[in-house]
This record gives C-alpha cells, structure tokens and sequence, in this order.
C-alpha cells in the first residue's frame, strides 16, 4: 500500500478513536464538570452522584444532584435533584458548542426559605457575581487575540415538572407548595452557545421566578381562609 495512503489511513483512525473515547466519556465528564465547577459558581458545596452517557442515542443521565445551603442557613439542603434526565446531539460533543436537546426532570425538591426564597437569593447573588467576572476574563481573551477555551451550550429545552417547593419561615415548615412546570428555552445558538455559568444564571432566575410567584400565591390564599 502506498505510505501516502497509510497515513491517511492512521490519521482517520486516530481521529475516530479520538472522537469515540470523547463520546463514552461523556457521563463522567458531566459528573466532573459540576462536582468540581459548580461549588464556586453557587458558593455552596454542591454534589452530583453520578452520571452517564449513550453513545448511540445521545441520552444522557444525572443522579442525585444536591445544592447546599449558604452557611447560616436554618436548612442545610436548597435543592435535591434525585434523578434528569437529557438528550445530547452525540456530534456535537467534539464541537465548540454542545448542544442539549432537552433537559427534564419530575422530582425537583426546593427548600424555600422566607417568602423571598433568601437562600436563593444569596446564591443567585454568587451566581451573577461569578459570571461577571468570567464575562470580563473571556472578554479580555479575546480583545487580545488569544483562543477562548472555555467550553459552550446551547440548551435548547429544559423542562421541570411537579417540582416540591418546601416553604420555610426560618426553621419552620410552613407548607409544601406544587409548580406543575417551569420551563425554559434556546440558552444559546448552535454558533456561539453559552457558557455553562450562564445556564446556571438563567436557569436559577426561572426557578427563583416561579417559586416565588407561587409562593406568594399560596400566603394570598392562606391569609384569605
């Protein structure tokens, strides 16, 4: 066989198996990325049991995901997330930008503290802090000509429903509050994507939005009986 040939032969190989060990991995690095990013994004100690990743359907899993409270907090937990559930264009994975189909979940558990949701607040606060200044360093980056290498989404559909609100008054449960569906859509083009501080921001804004309007719903009724 020509040599040309076989090293054209290698170097489609490699790439393949390149593209492969990137795709199977994919479950762990999803696990990775939130055990070891996620807690200086929210300032809490956060915790994602395990993950996993079809290579042949693009579906993807999350198991147990766990949100801590800021420290002083009357509850140690915000946020359990026993199981999600995505879809992922397996091809996209090797590409600038990773594009997730849709990300559901039905068993979504908020610990709400006050009726302004303080504990989300503040993390919210932390979240929006957080990406400011990663806004500023990408923003710098690329003023100076330099490659940017973070890592980009686009989220096209996410999807929560009968999420658990548990409202709290300080250390006393008050009431367990149901949101039939909190939804979310297009985080992101297929060209420039969003980073995965900014699907954090924007998703905790819609969760910080619903459960607060039915929170307040729910103290309307309540002081009307």
């Amino acid at each position: 066989m020509n040599k040309k040939y076989s090293f054209i032969i290698i170097i489609f190989l490699a790439t393949i198996i390149s593209v492969l060990i990137a795709l199977s991995s994919m479950g762990f690095i999803i696990k990775k990325t939130i055990n070891q990013v996620t807690h200086n994004i929210t300032g809490t100690d956060v915790e994602l049991s395990k993950s996993s990743f079809s290579l042949l359907t693009g579906k993807a899993t999350m198991q147990k995901l766990l949100i801590a409270n800021p420290k002083g907090s009357s509850t140690p937990l915000a946020m359990i997330m026993t199981s999600a559930k995505m879809k992922i264009n397996p091809m996209s994975i090797t590409k600038d930008t990773v594009i997730i189909e849709n990300l559901e979940t039905d068993n979504l558990e908020i610990f709400w503290i006050g009726k302004e949701g303080k504990n989300f607040r503040e993390i919210e606060a932390h979240i929006i802090k957080f990406a400011t200044r990663e806004r500023a360093i990408i923003e710098d980056i690329t003023s100076r000509g330099l490659e940017d290498e973070h890592k980009y989404f686009a989220l096209q559909q996410m999807t929560l429903t009968n999420t658990k609100v548990h409202y709290y008054q300080d250390s006393k449960k008050i009431n367990e509050i149901i949101i039939p569906e909190i939804t979310l859509s297009n985080i992101g083009d297929t060209k420039i994507g969003a980073s995965f501080v900014d699907l954090m921001e924007k998703s905790f804004k819609e969760i910080i939005v619903s459960c607060e309007k039915h929170v307040n719903a729910h103290i309307i009724s309540t002081n009307k009986k």
